[in-house]
């Protein structure tokens, strides 16, 4: 309850930073606490939400053995509080983004990956002051892929983000996970069109600026490597 009134500041970060989707907080001793937009239906049946949920709020509290999940509209109207089964089992203190924050002086980032609901994922996280605790935002990369397809300066033209190992943070084709035997994985330059693969072999052989022409074969490219 106390962690509750607290739920207006955290919302704030939401409605104002469209780009982050969650926002968590660990605890030494295991507790967590976290408020997250279910944007996608994906996530609403991971969930089991009900249909006009907007914003999800789990709560875990190892000292009471409370583990809740609450629904709220969008206007932060609560719509149902009942108990989560599947969080007995987890402890944010084994998480990526809770041990590197104590590692680190500043903040983190966790690589990519996909969360419970299968949503890839990049989370920024920083301890507290005290120690005590570690607060973490994630910025899911379908609103990544959102913004890149907004930026697109033609209807055919190409635009991802990557990192330096060849894996695909997002792309205005917003489909960043494919299958492999049965399995998702994120997807790498591999999995991106020839023009693509071919430049980003250009930006690693030292190559960057705009108006780099590349020919994939079939036609002729100019390309922008930043």
């Amino acid at each position: 309850e106390e962690r509750l009134r607290f739920l207006p500041a955290l919302m704030s970060v939401l409605d104002n930073y469209l780009i982050i989707s969650g926002v968590m907080v660990g605890y030494e001793n295991g507790d967590y606490f976290m408020v997250r937009h279910l944007a996608v239906e994906q996530e609403r049946q991971v969930y089991n939400a009900p249909p006009e949920t907007d914003v999800l709020v789990s709560s875990i509290t190892h000292k009471g053995a409370r583990h809740e999940h609450l629904f709220y509209t969008a206007d932060m109207k609560l719509i149902q509080r009942r108990p989560s089964a599947w969080e007995k089992t987890f402890n944010p203190r084994t998480r990526p983004w809770f041990q590197a924050a104590l590692r680190s002086d500043t903040f983190a980032e966790t690589s990519q990956f996909l969360l419970f609901s299968r949503i890839p994922v990049i989370i920024f996280s920083q301890k507290t002051p005290s120690g005590q605790a570690v607060v973490g935002v994630d910025v899911t990369v379908r609103q990544l892929s959102d913004t890149l397809k907004r930026e697109l300066p033609t209807p055919n033209s190409r635009l991802s983000l990557l990192r330096a190992d060849g894996t695909l943070l997002a792309s205005a084709n917003p489909s960043t996970l494919t299958e492999a035997e049965g399995r998702a994985r994120m997807r790498t330059v591999e999995d991106l069109s020839p023009v693509m693969r071919m430049a980003v072999q250009g930006y690693l052989r030292g190559e960057r600026g705009r108006g780099i022409g590349i020919n994939d074969g079939r036609q002729d490219w100019e390309v922008s490597l930043e």
